[in-house]
């Protein structure tokens, strides 16, 4: 609940998977329509009729980072990497 703050909503996207390695193919605008659509699709066009503005900030772009949040791009590190420190 948004304690005292009535029609305030946040909603956050973590992709992963093929829905990830589509969007990390596309520029900020174009990831910002194709999860408008499926939230579209998914909620009978509520979603855009509800907008208000968004924030979007896509991991892969950062240098610092390189998209470690999402994990995107290096499948079966962790098994790769745990496998040779035994």
């Amino acid at each position: 609940m948004n304690k005292g703050i009535k029609d305030k909503h946040v909603l956050g996207v973590y992709s992963y998977g093929e829905l990830a390695e589509d969007l990390v193919k596309l520029q900020d605008d174009e990831i910002f329509e194709a999860i408008m659509e499926k939230l579209d699709a998914m909620f009978d066009g509520e979603a855009s009729a509800h907008y208000v503005k968004h924030t979007l900030q896509n991991w892969t772009n950062e240098p610092f980072i390189r998209g470690a949040s999402s994990n995107y791009g290096i499948p079966n590190s962790w098994r790769k990497n745990s496998e040779t420190r035994h």
